[in-house]
């Protein structure tokens, strides 16, 4: 895969997972469950999308920054 097509397909997927996140309704997002990362401790649903999905695709990014010297 070439350098153009992977930041191609990261777009999309980006787009595409944004637009999951975005259909969620508030009763969804309220709803709670154990979650064995968090030591089975109930979260939500939010939780899990805001530090997980949207968190930790920050922390990689930053990362991948500070290898490249951005």
């Amino acid at each position: 895969m070439t350098k153009a097509e992977a930041l191609s397909l990261l777009r999309k997927n980006s787009r595409d997972a944004a637009e999951a996140v975005r259909a969620f309704t508030d009763e969804q997002l309220d709803n709670a469950a154990p979650f064995g990362l968090s030591y089975d401790a109930p979260v939500t649903a939010q939780f899990v999308v805001e530090d997980h999905a949207v968190r930790h695709s920050w922390h990689h990014l930053a990362r991948i920054r500070t290898a490249v010297g951005r």
